[in-house]
């Protein structure tokens, strides 16, 4: 799995002369923030289908969200409620543009980007099936027992029911007949609940991480991968466009058919041409508002926490409650309340972001250098799994279970460590259990490339041979 350093290094080098660009504000925002974003996604791109970009992701979120999502609200006076940018636009992003790219730079540069296609192809796959079933077996047991475990079970029940995201992957590179029916059966649950609550954040997310492994069964040429981008951007435009309307139907019980409420609002209504609907989904995808009101609240009416939330974070995600009952909740009411001066409701749950700690905590420059700090310490654990996957590469199948909430960029970072701690151990756990415990058969693990003496059969090497 040899290093793409240089084409990682080029991209690094573009973001960070543009986030440069636009702490002197040298150049229009507009100008900069699309910049960024079209170095970002050229590259993912391009890297798609060589193997799982969860550091591109992690980029393209932070970039659409922290930066061009706010210079779409500023070039169109969005203000929707209380959904609006509270700082001057230059105020806003003499911080918001150079810290995102800092975050970029240090999360590339240490994210250890490899070919993991070549490797995931060579592993043995026959049992992938096999332990597919498995996953979702043990996915569906521990959503039924989650409601009845303690509170201090209840994530790790939570964790082990998204095991069937990782038994659908499992699915994907298996050679079975009914592959593609245990898929849809493994992903049922996440339909179902999207339609049930009309929240489609995880049905992106999930979507999104679980098409990674679908491209590395077959390479595809770069203007096939830019087509199938663009219509992914649509699809999630259209359903930004179309869910305040959805959510409000189902939410007042009437059960709306999403395909009638899209037809509805896009054809007969021409949504995309109407500057209500075009408003709120922008609204829905800029988190700049709550950092424009952090740098509004902050120092002027509470003092820079000093990292304060950082060190809370920490304690949080590496004690259990009954070591330190009063560690953070997580939630993000009390940040918010605090660092913006806005009021929320305890059963509502609205994050900061990590660009929102980051002032909030040590300012623009401060912050800024923190934001750097934190995309390499993102990027070291992303390159440590990297690692990890050359000597075992099904290992790398287990990524998303460890790094799903921290990729996203309105996640608060007491959120994001606890996620990465426990979904760590879940994944390792479960891992080790099943590849080392359950399938080692004569001092044999499956999946493990040292074995020379194996030939791959029934998996990704079978499927290029046919």
């Amino acid at each position: 799995m040899k290093l793409n350093a240089r084409k990682h290094l080029t991209l690094v080098v573009a973001v960070g002369v543009l986030g440069f660009i636009g702490a002197g504000q040298f150049l229009p925002n507009s100008l900069i923030v699309f910049g960024i974003f079209g170095a970002v996604f050229f590259t993912f791109a391009k890297e798609m289908d060589k193997g799982i970009p969860i550091d591109l992701i992690g980029s393209i979120l932070a970039v659409v969200q922290w930066l061009l999502g706010p210079v779409l609200s500023y070039q169109l006076d969005v203000s929707v409620d209380r959904y609006q940018m509270y700082v001057a636009e230059e105020a806003y992003f003499a911080f918001a543009i150079p810290a995102t790219s800092a975050f970029i730079c240090g999360l590339l540069l240490l994210s250890n980007r490899g070919e993991e296609l070549r490797v995931l192809r060579e592993r043995d796959g026959r049992d992938d099936f096999k332990i597919g079933m498995m996953l979702l077996i043990l996915s569906v047991g521990s959503e039924f027992a989650r409601p009845f475990a303690p509170g201090t079970l209840a994530f790790f029940f939570h964790m082990l029911s998204q095991l069937r995201y990782i038994a659908a992957i499992y699915f994907i590179l298996s050679t079975h007949r009914f592959k593609w029916l245990l898929i849809v059966v493994s992903l049922s649950q996440l339909f179902i609940r999207t339609a049930e609550q009309a929240m489609f954040h995880d049905l992106i997310l999930w979507g999104s991480l679980i098409a990674c492994y679908w491209w590395i069964i077959k390479p595809r040429t770069l203007p096939v991968k830019v087509a199938f981008l663009v219509f992914g951007v649509i699809c999630v435009s259209s359903i930004q466009v179309v869910k305040r309307e959805y959510r409000d139907a189902a939410w007042a019980g009437e059960n709306p058919s999403f395909a009638l409420v899209a037809y509805d609002m896009l054809v007969e209504r021409s949504a995309f041409t109407n500057r209500d609907t075009i408003e709120n989904a922008i609204v829905r995808m800029n988190q700049g508002w709550i950092i424009s009101a952090v740098i509004r609240h902050v120092p002027s009416r509470e003092p820079f926490a000093g990292g304060e939330t950082i060190r809370e974070a920490i304690i949080a995600s590496m004690l259990p409650r009954f070591l330190a009952p009063n560690k953070k909740e997580a939630g993000g009411q009390v940040n918010f309340r605090r660092f913006t001066g806005m009021t929320l409701a305890d059963s509502t749950s609205m994050g900061i972001s990590p660009l929102g700690e980051a002032y909030a905590n040590f300012g623009s420059g401060g912050g800024t250098v923190f934001m750097f700090v934190w995309g390499l310490a993102f990027g070291t654990g992303i390159g440590a799994v990297r690692n990890y996957g050359r000597r075992d590469p099904t290992f790398l199948i287990w990524i998303p279970l460890i790094f799903y909430q921290a990729v996203k960029a309105e996640t608060e970072i007491v959120v994001v460590f606890n996620q990465l701690v426990k979904g760590s151990v879940v994944a390792i756990a479960c891992y080790y259990a099943i590849h080392h415990i359950w399938l080692k058969n004569s001092g044999r693990v499956l999946g493990d490339p040292r074995e020379h003496d194996i030939v791959p059969t029934g998996g990704l090497a079978d499927i290029q041979r046919h």
